[in-house]
């Protein structure tokens, strides 16, 4: 998607400018969308549209994230899902994971452009924590 902006500049008359556009076009990157699977909630993470922040957007029940994410994804270009995966200490995976793999399998089917991507999880909360005690 290409954003068109018009930037004025020229001669000005009694004081007001006079307008004369020259384009400048900017490329939109498609955006990032992160899910942390939960058994009854998940958390919805998105990235700016030049992929330099993420954000959290929203936190939607398990039930109704294929929604949420096929109404975002009809708004919004996506590059790829990031899924976050669960793994114990000890290195195996966490009970969830049964279904995330299901739910996976699902968005594939309903996307099948948009790759899916999996991040383990395992530290995650303790870094976050660790970075904001920075602040």
């Amino acid at each position: 998607m290409i954003f068109r902006i018009v930037i004025f500049f020229g001669k000005t008359f009694q004081g007001v400018k006079l307008a004369i556009p020259a384009d400048v076009y900017l490329w939109r990157m498609p955006r990032i969308l992160a899910v942390d699977y939960g058994a009854k909630r998940c958390g919805v993470a998105e990235t700016d549209d030049m992929q330099i922040i993420a954000s959290a957007l929203e936190t939607v029940s398990a039930k109704e994230l294929s929604a949420f994410l096929a109404r975002y994804i009809a708004s919004y270009p996506i590059e790829c899902l990031v899924v976050g995966q669960p793994v114990r200490m000890g290195g195996e995976l966490s009970d969830i994971e049964a279904e995330i793999v299901v739910f996976i399998e699902k968005f594939k089917k309903s996307f099948p452009g948009i790759p899916v991507h999996r991040i383990n999880e395992m530290y995650t909360s303790k870094m976050a924590m660790e970075s904001c005690s920075n602040f």
